[in-house]
């Protein structure tokens, strides 16, 4: 694990149930080894009541307090807030902007490690190879990750060809 390069998780947020975020920054937190995680950056995608044409009752399926709280779980946890609404790629690159670890990782704001060796699963494959893309798959069901992975491969694969980045060597997906 030393040898393992640091890890910035983004998490993207907008109109989140109360305690979704909590869970998930806690997961984290409880699933990554410490010296492995860099940090954590929840971006808040809500915007401000008010702002910018945004609706009065923008965040009413918010609890405000819970950023106090995700706040208070650790300081490798940050949140920003935008002032409107940006939309999730905008919301990623926000994180990506302030992270400091040597791999981004980028992760929906209600999801939940189960494995303590998630991180090391996607980074291993990475060092070998630092044009390598790797993923995780969601749901135990049968063949759903695959068929999730084959989607997932798909759309980084359009996104890099749009955008005429590098293709990656290497896809992997755990």
């Amino acid at each position: 694990e030393t040898d393992m390069p640091t890890v910035t998780v983004i998490m993207t947020s907008q109109n989140e149930p109360d305690d979704w975020i909590s869970l998930s920054v806690e997961s984290i937190l409880a699933r990554t080894p410490p010296a492995l995680l860099k940090e954590v950056i929840v971006v808040d995608d809500n915007g401000i009541p008010g702002h910018h044409g945004l609706p009065k009752n923008i965040r009413k399926n918010v609890d405000e307090g819970e950023w106090d709280y995700i706040k208070s779980l650790s300081p490798k946890v940050k949140v920003i807030q935008h002032d409107n609404r940006e939309g999730c790629a905008r919301s990623r690159l926000t994180g990506a902007k302030a992270a400091t670890g040597e791999v981004l990782m980028f992760v929906d704001s209600h999801i939940e490690m189960i494995s303590s060796t998630w991180y090391q699963h996607l980074a291993i494959p990475i060092m070998e190879n630092p044009h390598t893309i790797a993923m995780q798959t969601i749901g135990p069901e049968g063949d759903l990750p695959t068929l999730i992975a084959r989607q997932d491969h798909l759309n980084v694969l359009r996104y890099i060809r749009a955008h005429k980045l590098r293709e990656p060597q290497t896809v992997v997906t755990h």
